[in-house]
């Protein structure tokens, strides 16, 4: 859709332009808004770390790490 869009503007029309920025703004939007719903639902996980929780549970948040995350190392040194 994206590239059909450059194609006619290389060619003057627009319009597809416009429409392809409509679409993929509203594609961003609804992953920020769904962004939002999983850091407030971490949120309120945090709330409470140390009690038992069905929607940290049922979220995954009790899971190991992932592979990737093997090798990641915090420090709180100030």
């Amino acid at each position: 859709m994206a590239q059909r869009a450059i194609e006619r503007a290389d060619e003057g029309d627009f319009e597809g332009v416009k429409i392809t920025s409509f679409f993929l703004l509203e594609i961003v939007m609804c992953n920020l808004n769904l962004l939002c719903l999983k850091v407030r639902q971490l949120l309120r996980v945090l709330r409470r770390p140390f009690d038992r929780q069905d929607e940290a549970e049922e979220a995954g948040f009790s899971q190991r790490p992932p592979l990737w995350a093997r090798e990641v190392r915090v420090s709180c040194s100030s």
